[in-house]
């Protein structure tokens, strides 16, 4: 590391310390780490710490941009010849694993060379590792504009009569995404709960609106057959029919969007703790006909983004 500092290299950790930010004593210990590492070390270093689980956090290029924007005194970097090095790599060997392969994700992201600390230090050969994650590059080619989704998704027959339409999938499955591109924009008075504040208001709203002879699509992730009831009986008392498009969304693009909407609102929107998924996942009652469902239908998951700078921040790893 002397002969890189001596040849013109400059040495900066990144790194994930989202504890740091609710401990005090924790972040005080941490700086003197720092202090540590560097005095036996004996190299100039200078740290970049994601001290929340938020858009800073790696593999999220947020910290990377940031310290080129602010910290690194506007110096040109030479991403050819500079690389990453780190040990949450997706390894797993002797049947234990990396903890994570944030690292590896993070300089591919930034788009640098990355080794793990053992081929860099010890001169290993490259090690097997796994992604351990959505294939976001893959779903980016099967990008679809709002007029082959629309074509698509033809056979949903929106918009042909006076309905209720009940969206169920887990938190940043893309059912908000679903409702402003295909039913909005049709008449459906979108009905959410994160945006009224209440199940009291949003009952109110459905009722006012199919009175109103208005269709109404309930956004919310609707888990179980009690959390679908009030709406159902509200459409029933009006003989109104009522629908229920589930998202086809697994584990893995779910975390992914959860991370992508907290980097398009540049931190504005939290990331959804991971206990949020674990209670739907044990309320999750797929919806039958013996509700009052008229049809429950299936929603594949479409790309379709709003500029490039949303397409590049989906193709990242997260």
């Amino acid at each position: 590391m002397k002969e890189l500092v001596a040849s013109g290299y400059k040495v900066v950790i990144f790194t994930n310390q989202t504890a740091a930010s609710k401990n005090k004593q924790l972040l005080n210990e941490l700086l003197d780490k720092f202090k540590k590492i560097q005095s036996v070390v004996g190299i100039p270093m200078q740290y970049v710490v994601a001290t929340k689980q938020d858009q800073y956090a790696k593999p999220s290029t947020a910290l990377w941009e940031l310290f080129v924007g602010k910290y690194n005194g506007n110096s040109a970097i030479d991403k050819t010849n500079s690389f990453f090095v780190g040990d949450a790599a997706g390894r797993t060997k002797n049947g234990k694993k990396d903890f994570s392969c944030s690292d590896r994700k993070f300089a591919y992201n930034i788009g640098l060379t990355f080794y793990t600390e053992t081929e860099y230090f010890m001169k290993v050969e490259k090690e097997p590792f796994s992604w351990d994650g959505f294939d976001a590059d893959g779903a980016v080619k099967l990008e679809k504009s709002k007029q082959e989704i629309q074509q698509e998704l033809k056979h949903l027959r929106l918009a042909e009569k006076q309905e209720m339409i009940i969206m169920c999938g887990p938190p940043a499955s893309g059912k908000s995404s679903f409702t402003k591109l295909m039913l909005v924009p049709k008449g459906y008075v979108a009905i959410n709960r994160d945006t009224l504040g209440n199940m009291e208001k949003c009952l109110a709203l459905a009722r006012s609106s199919l009175e109103s002879g208005l269709s109404v699509v309930i956004d919310n992730t609707n888990p179980k057959p009690a959390s679908r009831e009030a709406f159902i009986k509200i459409a029933k008392e009006r003989g109104i029919p009522v629908r229920s498009f589930v998202m086809q969304a697994n584990d893995l693009l779910t975390h992914h969007l959860n991370l992508l909407r907290v980097r398009m609102t540049n931190g504005k929107v939290s990331k959804i703790p991971d206990l949020v998924y674990r209670v739907f996942k044990k309320q999750w009652v797929f919806p039958a006909k013996s509700e009052g469902i008229d049809e429950i239908l299936s929603i594949p998951f479409i790309p379709n983004f709003e500029d490039e700078q949303h397409r590049n921040l989906f193709k990242e790893f997260a």
